[in-house]
Parts: C-alpha cells; structure tokens; sequence
C-alpha cells in the first residue's frame, strides 16, 4: 500500500467512526499592528516656508513614538497648524514645541547685524535643560529642509512711513542647501515636487538669501545678495544642557545681476566642499526663487503709489474742497475708495470733541472715535468696507499714534 492509499485508507476509518479531522488552520499575517495607526497619528509635513532648521526628537520606536505624541498633542504649541511627522522604514521625527526666538537661535538672514567676513559664534540654541528628563527612547535631531524658503528683514533703523517698512521687512526669497558635518551627502526623510527635508546632528548648508534695498518713497534702489555658511553640530553628550552650536559666516554684495553659481564662490568660500554646497544653493535659488522683486511686494508697492498719487495729485484736492465744510459724517459718506477716506481722516480725524481727555489725546484715538459713531448707522457691508480700507491704507500712511507722553 503506497502513502497516499494510507492515507485515504485512515481518513475513511475517521469518517466511517463520526470523527472529522480538524481543518489546518489558516495562514495568518504575524506583522506587527501599526501603533501610530492605531492611536490615530497620521505623518504630515507642516515646516512653514520661513524655518531653516526645526528640532525635533527622533524614535526608533513606534511605540515610543506614540507615546510621545499623545502626551503632547498633534498639534503645534503655537495652535496654528499640526505637528510634523515624519515617518521612514524604521525611524519616526516628531517636531518639538522648541520656539527659535525663545531659545536664542535666529539666523535671521538679511538683518542689519554689522558682520565682517570672517567666523563668529551665535548663541547657542538650548534643545534641553538637563534637569528636564528626555522622552522615553527619544533622541536629538535637526529636520532640515531643502529648496526654496523665504526670510524677512530684522533690525532696520531708518524712518519710514509704516507701507514702506513693511515693504522693506519682505518676505524675501532664499534658497537652502545641505549636507553632512563630514561632506557626505544626506539621505532624505521626506520629498515632494517643492522641498526637500534631511535629519541629522551634524550638518553643513548655505543659504543664499536676496532682497531688494527701497527708499522712503518705495521705489527699488538696488539689490543685497547674502550667502551664509552654517555649520550645526547637536551636542548633548555631556553633564550639561543638551544644544546645538551654531557657526556661520555670511557674506553680502550688491549689485542687480541674477544669483550665478560661479560668480562670487571665490570671494566667499574657499574649502571646495563648500563650493560645491554653495553651487547646489545657487542652482536651487535659479531654478524656484524669484530674481528680482517678489511680486507679492511689488503688488503692495503699485497698490500704496497709485493710491498715494491720488492723495497728492489733482483728484486729491478737488476732494478735500468738495469736503471741507461740510462735517465728517457727511464726509465719510462721499468716501468710495481708500485714499478718499485717508483724506476724510486728515481733515477731520483729530477732533478733541471725540477725546475721551480735552488734556491729552491723540489722532488715534479721536479718528476710531469718529468712525464708530460713523460705523453704528451703516450696513455691515459699508462697516467692513471702511474697516478695509482703514486697515490696508490709513493705518499705514497716516500718523495714527496713540501715544500721549510721558
């Protein structure tokens, strides 16, 4: 009797006694469940354009991930926006609730910082008091991102009136490259059509940064181009605070020529690994930034011209006779375009009979005054339309203070 005659031959003496043989149980996946899944974490990518670096703590983990995020929320301490999340093949970043500006690091490309063309140390930015104890299975890393960013101006000193220091402030345009401490190239966490974004401890970028210098009448002088090389290193090895030591040298030229790879890498950086870094940067800034005035600015610019040559122009003072005597309410209601109502402000915005002190008052105070009572008869509609108006132009042309002295 051959094996399968066997075993036909006992199959039919169970069956033939009542007994059934047990079916084979059936094949089961034996992956692991996924733990971010399942405490309803979805990885997101949330970095706004104007961050260079963000902190973030790095799990091996998905466990220790979850854990984590749960305690301190999807969301962002700033409650604008979601937490990034970056998830790999075995690693989970979660960005960290560390605000720059609090802890002492703010490259603040384009400021008015007087620095020489050499090295100098910035503060160190403090990513944990060593009193403070660490997440469960967590560690320490930088998520950098690659590609196009923007920057805003800091520290200007000169007066202007306010349209034009907001002009001025940008956003500008920049573009960021990266690499490791050690030359090497990175490995990215996460791409998409725009951007790029490595993690790591210690790295090398260059950041080319380019603004447009606009005098108090808002009209474009001439262009500033700034290349910074950065070198961050996390150190959190020691009894102390764990930190990140940062150290850049930046240089500035200005001229109104595009941003060319090859044109200034003498002057800026001689170690050749940089240079291929500051060639990356400038093709990254060619091809996704914008050369000459963002048109966001330049929009804003056009806007507060035409409306100030109104102002000033023929139009303008047919408008203040046509308003003179006639009262402010009155006034207010022949206004259909911004300028008009910065007119109406100049002429009857300072009236001491909306001060809430005949001793001390300012335009300011009288002109919101005057335009409540203004507001409290009208439709909502003409209410949002002055608030608009008011907003967009007058604050940002006018002397509105409400400062009385000391």
């Amino acid at each position: 009797m051959d094996f399968l005659t066997k075993v036909h031959f006992f199959a039919d003496l169970l069956q033939n006694a009542g007994l059934q043989r047990s079916p084979a149980p059936a094949q089961t996946s034996h992956k692991p469940a996924d733990i971010l899944e399942q405490a309803g974490i979805v990885p997101v990518m949330t970095i706004p354009v104007n961050r260079l670096l963000v902190p973030a703590f790095g799990f091996k983990s998905l466990e220790a991930a979850a854990h984590y995020i749960q305690s301190v929320s999807t969301i962002h301490s700033d409650g604008k926006r979601e937490r990034t999340i970056i998830r790999t093949r075995d690693t989970v970043y979660v960005e960290r609730d560390v605000s720059l500006p609090e802890f002492t690091i703010d490259l603040k490309p384009l400021d008015f910082v007087r620095r020489n063309d050499g090295r100098y140390r910035q503060p160190w930015l403090t990513l944990r008091d060593r009193d403070v104890p660490m997440p469960k299975g967590a560690y320490h890393v930088l998520l950098l991102p690659e590609g196009r960013r923007t920057t805003r101006l800091s520290g200007g000193r000169e007066r202007a009136v306010p349209w034009v220091k907001e002009a001025r402030g940008g956003p500008w345009e920049m573009a960021v490259a990266w690499e490791r401490g050690d030359g090497e190239r990175l490995a990215d966490v996460y791409e998409d059509r725009d951007i790029r974004i490595f993690a790591a401890r210690r790295v090398r970028g260059v950041y080319i940064a380019r603004r447009a210098e606009i005098t108090g009448a808002g009209l474009i002088e001439r262009f500033v181009t700034e290349v910074g090389l950065l070198k961050l290193q996390v150190l959190d090895k020691g009894r102390g605070d764990d930190v990140v030591e940062p150290e850049i040298r930046v240089t500035r030229w200005v001229d109104d020529m595009p941003v060319m790879p090859d044109r200034y890498e003498d002057r800026i950086i001689n170690d050749p690994r940089a240079r291929r870094l500051f060639a990356k940067a400038a093709s990254l800034f060619a091809d996704r930034c914008e050369d000459g005035l963002p048109k966001d600015i330049e929009r804003r610019l056009s806007f507060f011209q035409k409306q100030n040559a109104m102002v000033d122009g023929q139009q303008g003072w047919d408008f203040r006779l046509k308003i003179d005597d006639i009262g402010d309410m009155a006034a207010l209601d022949l206004c259909k375009e911004p300028w008009q109502l910065a007119i109406v402000v100049s002429r009857y915005g300072f009236n001491p009979n909306y001060a809430s002190n005949q001793m001390s008052y300012t335009m300011g105070e009288c002109t919101c005054r005057m335009l409540a009572k203004y507001k409290s008869t009208k439709t909502e509609t003409r209410r949002d339309l002055v608030d608009r108006w008011m907003t967009d132009y007058v604050f940002m042309t006018t002397d509105m203070w409400n400062y009385t002295g000391d």
